[in-house]
C-alpha cells in the first residue's frame, strides 16, 4: 500500500526519541536496556558520554550489527556501581577491541554479574584482539559472583589462557560460572 507509513521510517525515529530520552537521564538510570541496537554505536556514545552513571545498577546491551561501525570518539561506559551487566553480541561484535584508535570502554569495578553471549563471529574478520576487553572487564571487576560467557573459540586457535593474555583474574567472590 503507498499509504502505509514507512515502518523502518518511523521504527528510525522511534529509537531516536527513545535515545535522546534516555540520555537526558543519563545520570539518573537504575536501569538500562538497549536491544537491537543495530550498528549505531554513535547511540550508545550519546548516553554514555556524560560521564559517570553511579545510579545504573542493571544492564543489558543486545547489538546486532553485521560489521563494525567505529564511534567519533572513545566511548567510555563508566558505570562504577553497577552489579548486573549482560552483553548479546552478533557478529562483529561492539569495537571494544584495543587495536582500534577508537573504541568502547568498560569501567564496571562492583560488578556482581556479567554475561556475554556472542553469537555468529566471523572467522576471518574476529580476532584475539577483539575479545580482550572480556578478560578486562572480568579483572577489573574482583566482586564477580555469577559469570556466564557463551563465546565460540571455533575459528581460533586458542584457549581462555590466550584470551586472558597469561593474566590472573582474582575472583575470590565467584559462585557461579558456566
Amino acid at each position: 500500500d503507498r499509504n502505509a507509513p514507512d515502518v523502518p521510517q518511523e521504527r528510525q525515529e522511534h529509537y531516536n526519541r527513545v535515545v535522546d530520552l534516555a540520555e537526558s537521564f543519563a545520570s539518573r538510570l537504575r536501569c538500562l536496556s538497549l536491544t537491537g541496537v543495530n550498528k549505531d554505536t554513535e547511540a550508545l556514545a550519546r548516553i554514555f558520554r556524560g560521564g559517570s552513571m553511579s545510579s545504573l545498577r542493571s544492564m543489558h546491551i543486545s547489538y546486532f550489527g553485521a560489521e563494525l561501525e567505529f564511534p567519533n570518539d572513545d566511548i567510555l561506559i563508566n558505570v562504577c556501581n553497577l552489579v548486573d551487566a549482560s552483553f548479546d553480541l552478533w557478529g562483529y561484535g561492539l569495537p571494544m577491541a584495543f587495536r582500534f584508535t577508537k573504541r568502547i570502554r568498560f569501567h564496571a569495578p562492583n560488578l556482581r554479574s556479567l554475561t556475554i553471549q556472542w553469537s555468529y563471529m566471523s572467522g576471518r574478520e574476529t580476532t584475539m584482539d577483539d575479545l580482550r576487553w572480556v578478560a578486562s572487564a572480568i579483572r577489573d571487576a574482583p566482586l564477580i559472583e555469577d559469570l556466564n560467557i557463551d563465546i565460540g573459540f571455533w575459528h581460533f586457535r586458542a584457549d581462555w589462557r590466550d584470551l586472558f593474555n597469561g593474566q590472573v583474574a582474582h575472583l575470590k567472590h565467584l559462585k557461579s560460572l558456566s
